[in-house]
């Protein structure tokens, strides 16, 4: 859709033989470009290799602030032993991110979903209450924001109906402890199953999204919504996941109902992963289910049972114990 200078609309078309697919576009600004305004004391530090970041010195008294346009961001920190906690406010809305990691890693602050339009971003260092570490430092990396686009392509010659799988190979490299076995059929059962509106649930799933956008880019249709709580995708894995998927931060039935609200329709595809995450609000879950829906369960105990009187167990497609798998297990809604 194009506006008119008179108000109406004009509707563009691919033209014969295309088709649109979803891209997404990154934009990166480092922490030393004049779109940053620090505020108290900071010094520029080096990190890792020829990484460098920049290091608050004055505790709760440094900030920075950062202006951009774009429907997401991700912010990356430099998480050691001596970091503190950071209060990140976006447009307003605050977001308390603890930085503190045993082993030196880069930490990445995800927001997504943001209004079309112009956005500010304010960091700032927060006294530590908890006593647990001794840090109160906030390293600053970069900031990497990104759009939403349709892109048209011209469809190729001799196309057949039945796509031929050419990302498979997303299970070599997606992150994560998830066994050979539940990655070949996580992304088997998604490819098969051909999912419109594809859901995964837990704490550091990005390797199961990956999958699972794989699948979905290989059919050449269909979104994802990521519920997590404290996601750490990379830059360069979104850049992969971006263009179909939506994340949502949090945990529980409003974590869900956002999720269901971002999906635009019921879901008819999911991933629960139980390892090393609470189990979520199943009835939250399964009222953003369509019939017939396929779930699978990572990591299920081998006496699990139906947890939702409108799921029915179709038993596990990877057993428990299998080598290095942790069981992914079949269910449906009624």
């Amino acid at each position: 859709m194009t506006a008119l200078a008179n108000g109406s609309t004009l509707t563009v078309r691919p033209p014969a033989g295309a088709g649109t697919r979803p891209v997404c576009r990154q934009r990166r600004f480092n922490h030393w470009t004049d779109d940053f305004y620090y505020e108290g004391g900071w010094e520029v530090g080096p990190l890792r290799d020829a990484l460098t970041g920049h290091v608050s010195t004055g505790g709760d008294q440094s900030a920075c602030t950062f202006a951009f346009e774009g429907c997401g961001l991700i912010l990356q920190f430099w998480s050691h032993p001596w970091s503190g906690v950071a209060a990140i406010d976006v447009d307003g809305v605050s977001r308390t991110v603890d930085l503190f990691g045993e082993t030196p890693a880069m930490k990445n602050v995800h927001f997504d979903g943001l209004p079309p339009g112009a956005h500010v971003v304010r960091i700032s260092g927060l006294r530590r209450t908890d006593g647990k570490h001794p840090g109160d430092q906030v390293v600053f990396h970069e900031a990497v924001v990104y759009d939403r686009l349709t892109e048209i392509i011209p469809s190729p010659t001799g196309e057949t109906t039945s796509p031929k799988p050419g990302r498979f190979n997303a299970i070599f490299h997606a992150p994560g402890a998830l066994g050979w076995p539940e990655r070949t059929v996580l992304y088997g059962t998604a490819f098969g199953a051909r999912p419109r509106n594809a859901l995964v649930v837990g704490k550091g799933q990005a390797g199961a999204a990956a999958i699972v956008v794989a699948a979905l880019d290989d059919l050449g249709a269909g979104s994802l919504t990521c519920v997590d709580p404290d996601p750490n995708i990379t830059p360069e894995l979104w850049q992969k996941l971006g263009q179909r998927t939506s994340l949502v931060i949090g945990v529980g039935a409003a974590a869900l109902a956002e999720a269901r609200v971002r999906g635009a329709a019921d879901f008819d595809f999911a991933f629960v992963d139980l390892a090393d995450n609470p189990a979520p609000d199943w009835s939250a879950l399964v009222r953003g289910l369509r019939a017939d829906a396929i779930l699978l369960v990572h990591a299920a105990r081998a006496d699990f049972d139906a947890p939702h009187p409108a799921l029915t167990d179709g038993g596990p497609l990877v057993p428990t114990a299998a080598p290095g798998a942790s069981g992914l297990r079949l269910l449906r809604r009624r």
